[in-house]
């Protein structure tokens, strides 16, 4: 007896009420948001919890502790990752394929970050039961993340031992077949900090895996290759590890934006959860399964008509150049839109993308945006301009250029600085102007910050 049949099976052995009771639970009870003693908070938009997988984020909600936003987050990135490559939106002639990476970001323990992976773990282990096998963790180097997905290893060998002309091959590894892998990285810090080691090739890989390109390591004993890899990623982490540990290189050269950052945090209190009933996870259970099965019958992505002209509209505010560190880490913003949006339709059993598919792709990228302002606040990933900016805000706002150079320590020469304090003018947080000093004449250059 299948899945679906038992769950009718059940439903029909129940009062009309007990039914209601059920299914009733599962219903949103107004707006998705939580309490929080954060004076500020990203407000996400009603539309991203929309269609299938907005149905299962209602449904786990009031069983758990997570916040919703880690459940959706959760959800896309897991099914994106199964459908595998097939499934995917066409930019010119770059594939963009339903991949994607996320990055929770919360207060350790209290923002229930882990938590928020066990009713949706559920969900794809009673639909694919090996499911776990490909899943794995402990980011630590480039060869680490290829190896998973890893191509046929063949070696040419001589036939005979004093016969260097004549070679055979010989299959020394046979690879992997499923290229799909999800990297659940709950200690994202760890992986962070193995990045900023000199020789590591682990940021590279992982940004050439978003892509959805060939894997290659150059190891001159062991060289690893993996082609069409398709990798997701839920990683977790709090702010202040992930300021402490993200480097300004890994912030400009493209690392960064290839995640969607996500603030979280717990959402509820339940003193003894129990989790999602059976019942209700085995109506999202058969959802899903339907929509991964439809899946395998997808290929290119298209937008319909009317999601064509308001993508018209969206486009030149998704696609317009940030200054400062903000702008570096949401610089890939309309790729994100598409792929979530790409995903969003698959789920709902659709090879094109409705309005509101892409109506929920926005909210959801809206609300990483959001988040991105509030993890980095004013940090423009240049260290001197952070220091500058700093040094001036606590001299209560106005600091003379030559105060700052000494409060500096005298360590940087004109062209740095003059760079730095540019690079703050540019993103609108400090302006150098020139002042009256003594009201006699005489001119001093001073720093003002502007928020």
């Amino acid at each position: 007896m299948n899945l679906e049949h038992q769950l009718s099976e059940r439903l029909k052995a129940m009062s009309e009420g007990e039914v209601e009771q059920i299914l009733g639970e599962s219903q949103p009870d107004g707006g998705i948001s939580s309490s929080s003693s954060y004076t500020s908070w990203p407000v996400i938009e009603q539309e991203a919890f929309q269609g299938v997988v907005g149905e299962a984020v209602r449904s786990i909600r009031p069983y758990t502790e997570a916040d919703p936003i880690a459940v959706l987050g959760n959800i896309l990135v897991i099914f994106g990752n199964e459908v595998g490559r097939r499934p995917h939106f066409r930019v010119e002639e770059t594939y963009h394929h339903l991949n994607e990476f996320i990055c929770q970001v919360g207060d350790t323990s209290k923002a229930r970050k882990g938590q928020s992976l066990s009713s949706v773990k559920k969900i794809f282990s009673t639909i694919i039961p090996h499911w776990t096998n490909r899943v794995t963790h402990g980011l630590s180097s480039g060869e680490g993340l290829v190896f998973p997905v890893r191509d046929e290893i063949v070696r040419l060998k001589a036939v005979k031992a004093d016969d260097d002309t004549n070679y055979e091959e010989i299959v020394e590894d046979v690879g992997v077949s499923d290229k799909r892998l999800l990297i659940i990285e709950q200690e994202f810090s760890q992986a962070l900090k193995v990045m900023s080691r000199q020789g590591n090739t682990l940021s590279v890989i992982l940004r050439q895996a978003w892509d959805g390109d060939d894997l290659r390591t150059m190891t001159r004993n062991n060289p690893l290759k993996a082609t069409g890899p398709h990798i997701g990623i839920i990683a977790q982490i709090t702010r202040e590890e992930l300021i402490r540990h993200l480097t300004e290189i890994d912030m400009a050269n493209g690392f960064g934006n290839r995640f969607l950052w996500l603030l979280v945090k717990r959402s509820k209190e339940i003193p003894n959860p129990c989790g999602v009933p059976s019942l209700i996870l085995n109506r999202i259970v058969l959802q899903i399964q339907r929509a991964l099965q439809f899946a395998q019958t997808v290929s290119e992505i298209v937008r319909e008509p009317e999601t064509e002209e308001a993508w018209g509209t969206l486009y030149h505010d998704l696609s317009a150049s940030r200054p400062g560190l903000t702008g570096a880490m949401i610089a890939r913003a309309e790729a994100h839109a598409m792929r979530l949006a790409s995903i969003y339709a698959v789920a709902d059993s659709s090879a094109t993308i409705k309005l509101d598919h892409l109506k929920a792709a926005i909210a959801l990228w809206d609300y990483s945006e959001q988040s991105v302002r509030l993890i980095f606040g004013t940090k423009t990933g240049d260290s001197l301009a952070d220091r500058i900016y700093e040094l001036v805000k606590d001299a209560g706002g106005e600091l003379g250029r030559l105060d700052t150079i000494n409060a500096l320590g005298r360590n940087y020469d004109k062209s740095r600085i003059d760079i730095s304090v540019d690079i703050l003018t540019r993103a609108g947080l400090m302006v150098e102007e020139a002042v009256n000093h003594d009201g006699r004449g005489r001119r001093e250059r001073i720093f003002k910050v502007m928020r």
